[in-house]
């Protein structure tokens, strides 16, 4: 489940912010250029690192961008962010979206609570195996028990026992 949101965000996050001008937070270790850039930047702010800032540079719409949806791809394949040269690209100066907001609010809210939902399973599965493990101990009360079983059946104390009387001990 926590894979499969990852997917469908990282999609959805690079076709809405890979043109997108890159800043402080928004930059060449942290984008939406490549769904392998995505995921590693939706991996940085599911642990809560900087999130906010990624999401206001993805929404920031600086004096002098472009809405690159209309630029025509001759022109595009020049950005920095489409060739791979970085001595021959432009840098890429797109708008930012205001879906940035909800795209991110939604992440952090939805991917928290699957986080959350993870950690409380983890910590019940080890309280559970806890539990039975401390129900499965053997207890003074049950070494009386024991005791005096096994004193019917060598009244003398020997310590010994034939094994064909084990069986019925153990009843």
């Amino acid at each position: 489940l926590l894979f499969l949101l990852f997917f469908i965000y990282a999609v959805m996050g690079v076709q809405l912010f890979a043109e997108v001008r890159q800043g402080d937070s928004l930059d060449q270790h942290a984008n939406f250029q490549s769904f392998g850039r995505a995921l590693l930047t939706l991996m940085r702010a599911s642990t809560g690192e900087a999130w906010n800032y990624i999401m206001y540079e993805a929404a920031a719409t600086t004096p002098g961008c472009r809405v690159l949806s209309d630029v025509p791809y001759s022109e595009k394949r020049h950005l920095c962010g489409f060739n791979p040269d970085p001595r021959t690209c432009v840098p890429l100066d797109g708008c930012g979206n205001s879906a940035a907001y909800v795209y991110f609010y939604s992440f952090t809210v939805i991917v928290t609570f699957v986080f959350l939902n993870l950690f409380i399973a983890v910590v019940l599965e080890a309280f559970s195996d806890t539990s039975e493990e401390e129900a499965m101990k053997l207890k003074k009360a049950d070494f009386a028990t024991l005791a005096d079983a096994w004193l019917s059946f060598d009244p003398g104390a020997t310590c010994l026992m034939p094994a064909s009387k084990l069986p019925s001990l153990m009843r």
